[in-house]
């Protein structure tokens, strides 16, 4: 599974990328927010995000903002950031962020939530397809009483 990267800090994004590649992810790097939404732009497999909060040219609170008003779904985010006020971290989650994680992160307790939301983009997929069905077989339902 592919997952985006936006951090502008490239010793950050380096262990970002090699700790994806460990635990078997397809890590998508980028310097920055506006890189982030060009990429996510480009390619439509992109369903998970590890964005920091603090970045030029588009901020992680401004490219999560933008996300959810494009109603990319299934979409989670992870916001990676040295912010650690309780303020912040409603501050994230209000702007749309799916999860939180504290710099300096740990990468046991990071790979766990990476692998909640890969089962959360997984889960809404599969409800995603099973809805399309349902609606289509309704759609024929109708039709043949119609």
């Amino acid at each position: 599974m592919k997952i985006l990267i936006a951090d502008d800090d490239p010793i950050i994004r380096q262990v970002l990328i090699n700790l994806l590649r460990k635990w078997e992810y397809e890590p998508v790097p980028t310097a920055n927010g506006l890189e982030a939404l060009n990429k996510l732009n480009e390619d439509p497999d992109l369903r998970i995000a590890l964005f920091d909060w603090m970045m030029p040219e588009l901020s992680g609170i401004d490219l999560v903002k933008k996300i959810r008003e494009m109603a990319i779904t299934p979409f989670h985010v992870i916001m990676i950031t040295a912010k650690d006020s309780k303020d912040s971290i409603l501050e994230a989650l209000d702007a749309g962020a799916d999860d939180f994680v504290q710099k300096p992160f740990d990468r046991e307790i990071l790979h766990a939530r990476i692998r909640v939301a890969e089962r959360m983009v997984n889960m809404q997929s599969y409800l995603i397809t099973e809805l399309s069905n349902a609606r289509h077989e309704a759609d024929e339902l109708r039709g043949d009483l119609g």
